[in-house]
């Protein structure tokens, strides 16, 4: 978002969802602190396919998260992992039906 990228976030948590879409989203670290003007969502069924997928959530909640964004997905998406733990690429790739993807 920060680049001129067109960026949404999804999340299930709908008071996070409202202030990300209403206070923006703070960021800290090395490159200082600023608030960016987000989009976020809960409502994943109303978007369409992305090129780029960034997957955050707990291990456990791997694949039933890739399972509800399989429609987001064409042809040429990348799935990125951003998760601790071990096995997850393989859970995406299982649910996409394609390692080539993540």
């Amino acid at each position: 978002a920060e680049g001129g990228l067109d960026v949404t976030f999804i999340d299930t948590w709908k008071d996070h969802v409202d202030a990300m879409n209403t206070k923006g989203l703070k960021l800290v670290g090395v490159g200082g602190e600023r608030v960016l003007k987000v989009k976020a969502t809960s409502d994943i069924k109303s978007l369409s396919t992305f090129d780029v997928i960034i997957v955050q959530c707990k291990a456990t909640d791997t694949k039933t998260a890739t399972e509800s964004a399989k429609h987001l997905f064409h042809k040429d998406t990348v799935a990125i992992s951003f998760q601790n733990g071990l096995g997850n690429e393989d859970i995406m790739a299982e649910v996409l039906g394609s390692a080539d993807q993540v």
